[in-house]
């Protein structure tokens, strides 16, 4: 059984790309995408993701979703994307719950490997 990942993004494109790069992994069995946090738990709870992507730029630079999904699904890992500027807020981002930190340059390896490890 692979990987499910739910992508949290108010951009469909980014959110549509994302999609893709990751269901062209073999290792990630599916990946859906939610455009807000009302989205984020109906999905959340229909497809138990293992790993959930947060784009913080997108959160106004609130934890809150992060907080959310680490009520519903303890065992999920978190992974906030956000600018290179928001570097300086990863105590507040791992305090919240996350469980690894991406930036929006990163390259099409890292994100895949970020999700599965």
């Amino acid at each position: 059984m692979g990987i499910r990942v739910l992508i949290i993004d108010s951009q469909d494109t980014y959110r549509a790309g994302l999609q893709a790069i990751l269901e062209a992994d073999q290792v990630v069995e599916s990946a859906r995408g939610a455009c807000d946090l009302d989205e984020a738990d109906q999905f959340t709870e229909e497809m138990r993701p293992d790993v959930v992507t947060v784009n913080l730029d997108q959160c106004g630079g609130d934890y809150e979703p992060v907080r959310r999904v680490r009520q519903r699904l303890p065992d999920a890992r978190v992974l906030v994307i956000a600018n290179q500027d928001a570097v300086g807020t990863l105590p507040q981002a791992f305090a919240a719950g996350c469980s690894g930190f991406l930036v929006h340059s990163a390259t099409r390896y890292e994100v895949t490997s970020a999700v599965k490890t």
